[in-house]
């Protein structure tokens, strides 16, 4: 009986045994299956991520390629822009060549022009000759040439009409009267004021003003202004308001003034002549001083650089400010490289009825 037990006991053991082999190897079987149905998971997540970053850089060079063809659009209307604009400088290029023909035209007058006034000024001054050896001949009488009467009420000599009730003086004060050229004038712009003062040809303007005065009939009314890009009397208050030379006061004044002026900026000749004409009564004689065409209207423009053509459009317009009938004296101080200044106002001299005189450097 107990060997019965003992081998009943043991076949238990060996039963539980297997059971517990056999229940490990089926667990591991279940670990792999569940192993190898997890990992096609896991591989399709990433292959979804993947297509997810490839449609995204689908779509973004999508919109990039887009936006490249829009460029393109945007550089063949300014292809199409661009040559519009070559073809419009071509034609204004054509039109500056026929302008060129016309000007080489034009000049070939203004030489005649130049001649007819060199003949003109060379009788002038055999006249003068002739004139001032009369003078020296015996029997004279010694009287200053004031008091020698010519035509009219003019300056025996100078050709100036110096008559008047009603005289006004107009001087340029822009830089351009600081030297003979456009170079130096340039330069000494950039100077101090004192010196900008004593440059030779703001000197010589500010003696002829001294000689006008000094040759003026007694018991008149005068005004004096200087222009520039505006005109300015030279007593201040007393804008178009006429006065008298029975009082030395305002006369030396305006004088004093004078010498205090500094020439600045550009000339504006429809600015002087606008007073001319606004004063009330009107000047019955006009003394110009000035050394070339102007360089602005009314307003100064937006160019940096003016032409003579233009130039001469502003001086023209400029004239159609002066009061009608009221003889215009210009003493010109001519700039280097403005040739057309004297042609133009010796003719507004010939209109109105005054004179051109255009100076030696030691005058007055």
């Amino acid at each position: 009986m107990a060997r019965k037990r003992d081998t009943t006991a043991f076949s238990l053991a060996f039963l539980d045994i297997m059971s517990c082999g056999f229940g490990a190897i089926i667990l591991v079987f279940i670990v792999i299956h569940y192993s190898q149905e997890t990992e096609p998971q896991d591989v399709s997540a990433e292959m979804m991520a993947i297509i997810s970053k490839l449609n995204l850089e689908i779509e973004v060079g999508t919109r990039e390629l887009r936006q490249v063809q829009i460029n393109l659009e945007d550089t063949e209307e300014r292809v199409r822009t661009n040559q519009d604009e070559a073809l419009a400088i071509i034609n204004t290029l054509r039109d500056l060549e026929d302008e060129i023909d016309q000007i080489v035209n034009v000049d070939l007058d203004k030489d005649q022009a130049i001649a007819a006034l060199k003949t003109e000024l060379l009788e002038l001054e055999l006249e003068t000759d002739r004139l001032e050896a009369s003078l020296e001949t015996p029997g004279s009488s010694g009287k200053s040439l004031e008091q020698i009467k010519g035509q009219g009420d003019r300056q025996y000599l100078t050709g100036l009409k110096m008559g008047g009730q009603h005289i006004l003086i107009l001087v340029d004060a822009s830089a351009s009267m600081l030297a003979n050229d456009p170079t130096n004038a340039l330069i000494r712009r950039n100077l101090d004021d004192s010196t900008k003062r004593r440059s030779d040809k703001w000197q010589r303007a500010i003696k002829t003003v001294d000689w006008i005065t000094a040759n003026m009939p007694g018991d008149i009314a005068f005004q004096i202004y200087t222009f520039n890009t505006e005109a300015t009397p030279l007593i201040p208050g007393t804008d178009r308001e006429w006065q008298v030379t029975e009082d030395e006061g305002p006369l030396k004044k305006a004088l004093e003034n004078l010498r205090l002026v500094v020439p600045r900026d550009g000339t504006s000749l429809h600015n002087a002549f606008k007073v001319a004409h606004q004063f009330r009564p009107r000047p019955d004689n006009i003394f110009l001083i000035v050394d070339g065409l102007p360089t602005m209207a009314e307003t100064k423009g937006r160019a940096t650089v003016i032409y003579p053509r233009e130039r001469m459009r502003i001086f023209n317009d400029a004239l159609l400010q002066l009061p009608d009938g009221v003889p215009v004296n210009t003493i010109l101080f001519p700039m280097e490289g403005d040739p057309d200044a004297t042609p133009a106002y010796w003719v507004m001299a010939y209109n109105t009825g005054g004179a051109l005189l255009s100076p030696s450097s030691d005058w007055p």
